[in-house]
């Protein structure tokens, strides 16, 4: 975790082939991104920790890391 948005976030990286100009291309990541905070939320919720914010972080050799945000929906 690390602070982002304001308040705490969950960071996943990830490596590819080719640009992922879309959070489209991304297969399942943002999914399993989201189980991992469920999780994270599900574990730690006796000390008031409640993740409402992740960051997808793609890593392409040569190339500049492509990062997309996930927030939850009020």
């Amino acid at each position: 975790m690390l602070p982002a948005f304001g308040s705490s976030c969950l960071c996943e990286w990830k490596t590819a082939d080719k640009p992922k100009r879309s959070i489209d291309r991304l297969y399942d990541y943002p999914l399993q991104l989201v189980a991992y905070c469920g999780a994270v939320n599900q574990y730690y919720q006796e000390y008031g920790i409640k993740l409402e914010h992740a960051l997808l972080v793609v890593a392409i050799q040569g190339l500049r890391l492509k990062s997309f945000g996930l927030s939850q929906r009020g």
